[in-house]
C-alpha cells in the first residue's frame, strides 16, 4: 500500500484517516439499526446510545462504541396488560413484583415504581399526626414519587452480532482504502 501511494502528495496520511472515517460511519449505521431493533426504539433515538471517535492525520484510530446506558423497559413487558415481567432479546426474563405497568398522559408506556429515594443531605418527609376528623390519623405532605424502571443495554441486548460486524468492518475498510487510492491516483494522472 505504501508503494501505491508513494507518488501521491500526503501519502498514507491522506488515505488512511479518510478510509477509517468512512468505515466508522458505515459501522455506526449498522450499529444504530441493530440497537434500535433490539431496544424497540426509533433509529434516530439510538444515536444517544452510540459514540464515534473520528480519525485524523495525526491519529489513525476511529472507534464506534455502544454505550451501556439505561433504557426504559416498558416495551419488553410480557403478555398481559398489567404484567410486571419483562422478556428481553438477550434471553433474560426478570420479574418486578413491586412495580406497576402504566401509560402516562403523554402516551408513554412503561414500568414504574413508587419509591422513597434518600440522597445525602435530603430528609424524608414524615407523616404528620393530625387531630382533625373523627378518628384522627396521619396525613402525608407529599406522595411518594414515581420512577420509571430502566435497565442497562448489556441486560437488554443480545450482543452476538458484533463479531460479524467487526469482520464486515475490516472488509469494508479494505474496500474504502482501495477506493481512495484509486481515486487519488486517477486524480493525479488526470
Amino acid at each position: 500500500m505504501a508503494r501505491q501511494v508513494a507518488g501521491l502528495r500526503g501519502g498514507l496520511a491522506r488515505v488512511v484517516p479518510a478510509a477509517l472515517n468512512r468505515t466508522a460511519a458505515w459501522t455506526r449505521t449498522r450499529q444504530r439499526r441493530e440497537v434500535a431493533s433490539q431496544c424497540r426504539i426509533k433509529v434516530r433515538a439510538a444515536d444517544r446510545l452510540l459514540r464515534t471517535d473520528k480519525a485524523s492525520s495525526a491519529k489513525w484510530n476511529a472507534q464506534c462504541e455502544i454505550l451501556n446506558r439505561r433504557v426504559g423497559i416498558g416495551k419488553f413487558l410480557a403478555g398481559a396488560r398489567r404484567s410486571t415481567t419483562a422478556m428481553f432479546p438477550s434471553g433474560l426474563v426478570i420479574q418486578y413484583p413491586r412495580h406497576f405497568a402504566a401509560t402516562m398522559p403523554s402516551g408513554h408506556r412503561g414500568l414504574f415504581v413508587r419509591a422513597r429515594v434518600v440522597k445525602p443531605g435530603i430528609s424524608i418527609r414524615r407523616p404528620q399526626r393530625t387531630t382533625a376528623g373523627k378518628h384522627g390519623g396521619y396525613t402525608y405532605r407529599t406522595e411518594l414519587p414515581i420512577y420509571e424502571q430502566r435497565e442497562r443495554l448489556g441486560v437488554v441486548m443480545q450482543l452476538d452480532w458484533m463479531a460479524a460486524l467487526q469482520d464486515a468492518g475490516a472488509a469494508q475498510l479494505q474496500k474504502e482504502i482501495d477506493s481512495k487510492i484509486a481515486w487519488l491516483t486517477a486524480k493525479g494522472k488526470g
